[in-house]
């Protein structure tokens, strides 16, 4: 995490403490909500991408539902403007 970042967070008391989990620390606001950083998301994005991770493991390490971390891999995957939601025209 970008140091100057946290920085700016603490000292505006925002942040309550750090959770991390899989090389990457991610601040916790006050009310117990984690603020996922772009370069997180992204970065499961990819190890989901090329296999090295599941959505399971993902949602268990993160203490979140799959279903959140199925939109991460969405919206951050590498060609996500090339791939249009399918729709159902006859």
């Amino acid at each position: 995490m970008n140091t100057q970042f946290h920085n700016d967070l603490a000292s505006n008391k925002k942040i309550d403490k750090v959770f991390h989990a899989f090389g990457h620390s991610i601040p916790v606001a006050k009310d117990g909500r984690r603020l996922w950083p772009s370069k997180f998301k992204r970065d499961m994005a990819n190890k989901l991408e090329i296999g090295e991770l599941t959505v399971t493991q993902i949602a268990k390490t993160c203490n979140m539902p799959q279903w959140k971390v199925q939109q991460w891999k969405r919206e951050n995957a590498p060609n996500s403007a090339a791939k249009p939601l399918l729709s159902h025209k006859p």
